[in-house]
């Protein structure tokens, strides 16, 4: 077998590979009880994930600043990415509330620390036992939220791609091309 010598061109899209993580886990987490929160987790973070890429894909090829602001947060990033064809983003509705919470959720668990907390209440006997003061972190993981997420994750990006009128399907993954020279 011999060496051959090829020249090659492509390109990567991480914002599909992303969000079929984020399926693939939320597809999981729905088959299993054994580390279901877990799957949850890892299924909201391929969405934040997915679309912080989605935004950046749509920014470097349509905004021509977008080297200079690049580092902004995703909500910033959504004004920005917005407010380019003159719409203003409802951060008060479905999709853009989701992504509210979605981004506190990541932001959390990628600059986790440890917390402290005091207070009182009055519980059962029987519940004594089980008693756990929980954070927004341990809540917020559950198929409900996860689902909501991917779905207005995928939303947001389809509205871009028809704003944009972007030509790549959203979940396009790239394209690479070689031969032999």
């Amino acid at each position: 077998m011999s060496d051959r010598k090829i020249s090659f061109k492509g390109n990567k899209k991480p914002h599909g590979y992303l969000s079929n993580g984020a399926w693939y886990m939320l597809k999981v987490a729905g088959s299993t009880h054994e580390g279901k929160y877990y799957y949850l987790c890892a299924s909201l973070l391929f969405s934040a994930f997915t679309l912080e890429s989605y935004l950046n894909y749509i920014g470097l090829n349509y905004i021509n600043f977008w080297s200079r602001i690049e580092k902004i947060n995703v909500r910033d990033k959504l004004n920005v990415i917005y407010e380019y064809k003159s719409i203003n983003v409802d951060w008060g509705n479905r999709p853009f509330q989701t992504i509210i919470d979605l981004f506190r959720f990541r932001n959390m668990m990628a600059h986790a620390k440890p917390s402290e907390y005091s207070g009182t209440t009055t519980i059962k006997d029987e519940d004594f036992d089980f008693f756990d003061v929980k954070e927004f972190w341990e809540t917020y993981p559950t198929t409900e939220n996860a689902e909501m997420a991917k779905d207005d994750v995928l939303r947001i990006m389809e509205n871009l791609k028809e704003i944009y009128n972007d030509n790549a399907h959203i979940m396009d993954l790239g394209s690479q091309f070689w031969h032999d020279i």
